[in-house]
């Protein structure tokens, strides 16, 4: 079996552990983890990993291996989200992260606006008494009916920057700009 598939069926092994067996595979090949303020590196035991690969044979460690360690290092941010700081690791590349709440608030501002628009309702303040909410909040959700297009594929997909929230997104500083392009540069959005 060639080393690559060993590594695939390694990595299920772990995911499909439990939390014990996990720690214990991962006290085993795990050295050091130095924490730095923009990288993590991590410092591996070459040998014990090649154990880990071939099933776990205990059999002799391979000449000149048993104490060589290798090093992976990992570039992370600490991004701000509303009240929490997330730890970004691989830099500006933040995991998929889908965001219910920001999702929701912008199906509502295109149903307010499709309501508006075709004469369901006649204004912000029916909206509001229909919602059971104050106009203002409809007033700021509302305009997010105009986001990019690109930019509502991207959040629907959890790609959005790590530090935009819902609420962020509603009481933009400004407002959101009309131009699509200036709406991904206000929201950080990465080329």
């Amino acid at each position: 079996m060639d080393i690559l598939t060993q590594a695939h069926e390694f990595a299920d092994q772990l995911q499909t552990s439990n939390f014990a067996e996990q720690r214990d595979i991962l006290q085993d090949i795990l050295r050091r983890i130095d924490l730095g303020s923009e990288d993590v590196t991590l410092a591996l035991n070459l040998n014990n990993m090649r154990v880990q690969l071939s099933d776990g044979d205990t059999g002799q460690s391979v000449d000149g291996l048993q104490d060589t360690l290798i090093q992976l290092t990992i570039p992370l941010k600490l991004k701000r989200r509303g009240a929490e700081t997330k730890l970004v690791l691989g830099g500006d590349t933040p995991a998929f992260n889908l965001d219910q709440k920001m999702i929701k608030m912008i199906a509502r501002a295109h149903i307010w606006f499709q309501q508006l628009s075709t004469g369901v309702v006649t204004s912000v303040h029916q909206i509001a008494e229909q919602e059971k909410c104050d106009a203002s909040e409809v007033s700021r959700v509302m305009p997010l009916a105009f986001l990019a297009p690109d930019l509502v594929t991207a959040i629907l997909e959890g790609r959005q920057p790590v530090d935009l929230t819902a609420d962020r997104l509603k009481r933009l500083s400004g407002g959101l700009p009309i131009c699509w392009r200036q709406q991904k540069t206000a929201l950080e959005f990465s080329d």
